[in-house]
């Protein structure tokens, strides 16, 4: 007998399909009915109705349920909406307990209080403790001055009791103090002479009543005086300044530190740069020039060895804006760093901030970032992009901002600082389509 082997293969092919991107969401449908009930469901439809405003989004919404004929105790109330394309949401519910309150007698008005009385330790008896003077009236609130004088060092109980018009003493309040620090306080001194003379000197004390004399109008308490002080024989550098007055005696001397130099040559207003058309566009201002001979323009790929691309020539001399413009032609493909030295006509110089810009000339796609986001939103243009507008949708499909973009920029900085938190769709629009991408804002 012959016994045969059967083997079969089945060969099954697999084909992977990527999966297309999620569709961007519709708009949310408006509520058309909101209905309650208690305990039971009733069936859809068959709830109580309650008015409510045609909208997508009813939260914070606030009704009165009809609790009649429903028993006291613990019960259930569940509440569910009907869109106008007839689905319903869950039914939320929430436990509350249908207790009713006995009404409570009207209380009569209050009687005004007439008399008050403080006592320490000991109850003298009711109507002979010391007494406290008062305005009359139904509620006092007001402090008062407790004699304690006689009284031990220690902790003690001090006790309070008031009286209406119609004889009716309340209940005794206390309190717990301690006068253990409570010390006499000493004699006033002596009416303070007046200040009649004041001197200033710079670094070294000459000696007293040896320093520059300043003239002011004499008293017991000068503040708020200020007096020129010629620097004319004071090198450049830091300094201390001191100044003391004699009010019989000499007083301690007061002074203040400062460094002492000539008006800086250039007062910045912006460094400011950006990519555009694969260029590096630098721009600058400044509110004031003195002196000023030029500026260079550095570059870094690293932020911390830079090299010299170019030469900008300053004013000179100038007290109203000037602004300036360098184009740098050939910025490295990633990070490039830039700031600039600005030189005077004696030689001395100053750096601006530096500042960066990222360069991916052969990037393609868009990227956006940071995401999540707090208060800005990059973006980040591809190769052969050109984007001309923004658009920012909140989940229900509304706009909530809008911006027109210049073509040909590397980098785009949109500010949604009064954006409220959540999640939202970007729209971005090319001259060959738009893309979408969902962000955070935190």
């Amino acid at each position: 007998m012959k016994s045969h082997l059967l083997i079969c293969a089945s060969l099954i092919t697999f084909k992977a399909i990527a999966q297309q991107p999620y569709p961007v969401a519709g708009v949310v449908p408006q509520i058309q009915r909101l209905e309650y009930f208690i305990d039971k469901d009733p069936g859809m439809n068959q709830g109580k109705q309650v008015s409510i405003p045609a909208a997508s989004n009813v939260a914070s919404f606030n009704f009165q349920a009809d609790l009649t004929g429903i028993p006291t105790g613990f019960h259930r109330l569940y509440v569910r909406t009907i869109d106008a394309n007839g689905n319903s949401s869950f039914a939320n519910n929430i436990f509350f307990d249908n207790y009713i309150l006995p009404g409570y007698p009207t209380a009569s008005a209050a009687s005004s209080i007439s008399a008050m009385e403080y006592f320490i330790n000991t109850d003298p008896g009711v109507g002979k403790a010391r007494p406290i003077n008062l305005v009359a009236g139904a509620d006092i609130t007001a402090p008062f001055i407790a004699d304690v004088t006689g009284l031990t060092p220690g902790v003690h109980r001090i006790y309070v009791r008031t009286r209406d018009l119609a004889g009716n003493w309340s209940l005794t309040s206390f309190g717990q103090f301690d006068n253990s620090a409570a010390v006499p306080y000493p004699s006033a001194p002596q009416a303070a002479p007046p200040i009649g003379e004041m001197e200033y000197f710079i670094d070294t004390d000459p000696g007293f009543g040896n320093g520059t004399k300043i003239t002011f109008t004499p008293g017991t308490d000068i503040n708020n005086f200020s007096v020129n002080i010629p620097l004319g024989s004071v090198s450049q550098g830091p300094h201390t300044f001191y100044v003391r007055s004699r009010q019989n005696p000499w007083s301690f001397s007061a002074f203040v530190p400062f460094l002492y130099s000539s008006p800086l040559p250039v007062t910045w207003l912006y460094v400011r740069g950006e990519l555009k058309n694969d260029r590096s566009y630098i721009d600058w201002a400044t509110a004031n020039e003195q002196d000023a001979d030029k500026f260079l323009v550095e570059h870094s790929t690293d932020g911390r060895q830079f090299a010299t691309v170019g030469e900008v020539k300053a004013t000179g001399n100038s007290s109203t804006t000037k602004q300036y413009q360098f184009i740098h032609a050939s910025p490295a493909k990633g990070m490039n760093y830039y700031r600039l030295k600005q030189l005077d006509k004696n030689g001395s110089f100053t750096y601006s901030k530096a500042l960066h810009l990222l360069y991916q000339p052969d990037r393609k796609e868009l990227l956006i970032t940071p995401n999540p986001a707090t208060d800005q939103v990059y973006v980040i243009s591809g190769t052969g992009r050109n984007l001309i507008k923004a658009e920012l949708f909140d989940m229900s499909g509304k706009l909530v901002l809008s911006k027109q973009l210049n073509s040909g920029q590397q980098v785009y900085s949109l500010d949604i600082s009064s954006v409220l938190k959540g999640v939202y769709i970007l729209k971005l629009y090319e001259e060959k389509g738009v893309a979408s991408q969902r962000i955070l804002k935190q």
